[in-house]
């Protein structure tokens, strides 16, 4: 093939586009077999972490302190959740959960806040190992789950700081990535 026919075959193409584009249709290219979309596979314990994001939305949305604090004691997580989810790093156990402390100062803010966003309408749930930043879920152990949960409230839309399966229940990790920020490369 001559470097000229080289050059005007692809120019005949675009030619061809512009044209389209020009009388405002599709060029008609033959769409290749799109393998059929996989059904979305449920996150293991999804259902529990259902029950856990619509009871801790609740408990904050509601004008009982004392049910906030059983509420936030629920997914808070606790030194033992902490061993297991950093399980290569114990040297800093202590020091993550000193970064857990200040949460039930908090409430009462979150509460306000919370009580703005109106019912929950929906809630969707993304497995991290698969989506999110690897650096990050790379430090957590393999064996614990770590999701995100998007809630579509009446007046707003929220992300959550990740959630982790361990221990038989979904515990809150707020600054899950500032943490594993600073932790050594095993």
């Amino acid at each position: 093939m001559s470097k000229t026919l080289a050059i005007l075959i692809p120019l005949a193409g675009i030619a061809a586009l512009a044209g389209c584009a020009r009388q405002n249709s599709t060029p008609r290219i033959p769409a290749a077999a799109a393998p059929a979309p996989l059904p979305k596979q449920p996150l293991p314990h999804e259902a529990e972490l259902r029950t856990a994001v619509e009871s801790f939305h609740n408990a904050l949305a509601s004008t009982d302190a004392e049910n906030q604090s059983r509420a936030l004691a629920a997914v808070k997580c606790k030194k033992s959740d902490i061993q297991k989810i950093f399980p290569k790093h114990e040297r800093f156990w202590g020091v993550i959960e000193l970064g857990l402390f200040g949460l039930e100062e908090d409430l009462a803010k979150v509460s306000a806040e919370v009580k703005g966003y109106g019912p929950v309408r929906s809630l969707r749930f993304v497995d991290l190992r698969e989506t999110g930043e690897q650096w990050v879920v790379a430090k957590v152990s393999a064996d614990v789950q770590v999701a995100q949960v998007i809630i579509e409230c009446e007046h707003k839309k929220v992300s959550m700081d990740p959630l982790l399966y361990v221990n038989g229940r979904w515990v809150w990790f707020p600054n899950l990535a500032k943490i594993a920020a600073v932790l050594p490369k095993e």
